[in-house]
Formats: C-alpha cells, sequence, structure tokens
C-alpha cells in the first residue's frame, strides 16, 4: 500500500462505535502463538477486561480460519472504503503503489461497519471520485483483481498482496499489523523521503494504522480482513 498519509475523516466515530463491541469473555482470532510464519510468539487472549493486547508481532492467524464469515462485499470493501480511500491515495483513479481499493464510503450509523455505499442510482458526478459512489460488479472485480496481484513494493514479484488462507504472509496484513518490515523482503520504497520511513518496505497503513486497525479498540477491523484471508479470500 501507499506511504501518503490519508485523513481519517471517520477514524472517532469508528473507534467510539466499536469500543463495546471490543469486549468478549473469550479468545478473539488471532491471540495466542502462531507457527505459520505469520507470527512469533504466545500474546494474551482478549478477555472481558478490554480490547485485543497492542502486539501486532504475535498474532495466531490459524486461528482465523474459525472465525465467523467474513464477506468481501459487505465487511472487506467497507473497511477500505472508511480508510484507505478518503484521501484517493487507492481510489480507481490514483493507484498509489499500485493498489486499488475502490471508492469511499458514507458515514452511516446503522451499518455494520459504520459506513456503507450508496444505493444506486448514482447520486454523484462519474467523475467526481471524492465522493462515495454505489458498489457496482465492475469496481468489486477490480479491487480484488488488485488485492490478489503481487505487491509491487517487493521488487521481486514474490509476494502476492492477499495470499489466499494464509494471512501471516500476505503482504496487506503485513501493513496492517506494521511488520510490513519484519520479513527480510527487498522492496521499492514508495515515499523514501519520509520523515517517519522506518525501513525498505515503507510505513504501516493505513497511516497510523497500527493504532488504528491491529492496535486498540478498532481490532475488530484487522481481525475481519485477517478472517476473510484465512477463509480463502472469495469474491463473495
Amino acid at each position: 500500500m501507499t506511504t501518503k498519509r490519508p485523513t481519517f475523516i471517520l477514524a472517532g466515530i469508528v473507534s467510539a462505535s466499536l469500543l463495546a463491541a471490543c469486549s468478549s469473555d473469550k479468545s478473539s482470532p488471532g491471540s495466542g502463538s502462531s507457527n505459520d510464519g505469520g507470527g512469533t510468539g504466545g500474546s494474551t487472549a482478549k478477555t472481558d477486561s478490554g480490547p485485543p493486547p497492542a502486539d501486532c508481532k504475535h498474532i495466531d492467524y490459524s486461528s482465523y480460519a474459525s472465525a465467523d464469515p467474513v464477506s468481501f462485499k459487505d465487511d472487506v470493501l467497507p473497511l477500505f472504503g472508511f480508510s484507505c480511500t478518503v484521501s484517493g491515495c487507492h481510489r480507481p483513479d490514483q493507484h498509489e503503489a499500485g493498489l486499488n481499493l475502490g471508492y469511499r464510503c458514507a458515514p452511516d450509523t446503522t451499518s455494520k461497519w459504520k459506513c456503507s455505499f450508496p444505493a444506486p442510482p448514482d447520486p454523484n458526478p462519474a467523475s467526481d471520485l471524492s465522493k462515495p459512489h454505489p458498489l457496482d460488479d465492475k469496481i468489486i472485480s477490480d479491487v480484488y483483481d488488485s488485492l490478489m496481484a503481487p505487491s509491487s513494493t517487493v521488487t521481486d514479484g514474490s509476494v502476492k498482496r492477499v495470499a489466499p488462507n494464509d494471512p501471516g504472509n500476505s503482504f496487506l496484513i503485513l501493513k496492517l499489523a506494521d511488520q510490513e518490515n519484519s520479513k527480510g523482503y527487498t522492496c521499492m520504497n514508495q515515499d523514501p523521503t519520509h520523515e517517519d520511513n522506518p525501513g525498505p518496505c515503507g510505513l504501516s497503513m493505513p497511516q497510523g494504522g497500527a493504532t488504528l486497525y491491529c492496535e486498540g479498540t478498532d481490532r475488530k477491523k484487522f481481525d475481519a480482513i485477517a478472517a476473510w484471508i484465512a477463509q480463502g479470500a472469495q469474491k463473495n
């Protein structure tokens, strides 16, 4: 993903709405140790005392296969539309790092992820991709195909953005967990002059993503994307 710094217009809304939902009296997917190459040790399982531990290095990616079913259209695309396309970095008209994540969504407190795509007919001009647009079969396919392609950041093309059934070795997940520089990949840094740039494979995504996704009260977003990949990354 790109190394531009998006402005998270809706972050406060979603963070507050998910705070209560992130408490549970059973272990959440992703907690514990992993032997699949994605995790590097054990972490404490989430309990009813609060959100998951702020430790994105120790995730049991194998546990996501048994999570509740996740839909590409109903879960994954709204999460992208909330954080990854607001600034235009990964919209259909601007593919930073070659990645197209579709249209932005609109705030909707009644929807599962508090953000939804408008229903047809499209209320916005087709040329104005800064505003939310309805999902259609073409954009769903375009985003899916982009995710299934090799990461253009890894220079030898050996690493897919999404490796079905293998979230721990999917570059998208590595970016969301701020582990993009942990695998020893040879990368083409998309923004080498960035003052906060920590390594050859760039920064975590979305900008500030370690706190918006993998850590803290928004962990359910990260879990949903990881579960979708672990369940085969279907175009469902």
